[in-house]
């Protein structure tokens, strides 16, 4: 799982998208699959509620679980935003972006913005 996440990245939803392909066409053994992927995905987003109580002192246990759990949550709706945030423009103004670097490699000189600033 480690290596395929890795690879893959961790946000890719194979055990979610499984799910619901399995359940909609009617496929018993890409359900379990897709169940046990899913169920991996959980498992290690758990981990860190584990780690925050294991490392934390006996008396600021329920202190690290909760840290570890606000963490995740805030990660868990802002990491999307934020995703989207710098993938929009990336794309958006990819056309502009690849001229000003073709344009640099040919010796064009940058245009001077400070006045706009």
């Amino acid at each position: 799982m480690g290596r395929s996440t890795l690879r893959l990245g961790r946000r890719i939803g194979l055990g979610a998208v499984g799910v619901i392909v399995a359940a909609t066409i009617d496929n018993l053994p890409l359900l379990f699959i897709s169940l046990f992927v899913y169920g991996a995905g959980t498992a290690t987003n758990l981990q860190a509620r584990y780690a925050g109580a294991d490392l934390a002192p006996a008396d600021k246990r329920g202190h690290g679980t909760s840290m570890a759990m606000v963490a995740t949550t805030i990660g868990a709706v802002a990491g999307p935003k934020t995703a989207a945030n710098h993938a929009v423009p990336m794309f958006s103004q990819a056309e502009t972006a690849f001229s000003w670097i073709v344009d640099r490699f040919n010796g064009v000189a940058a245009p001077n913005s400070c006045g706009s600033l």
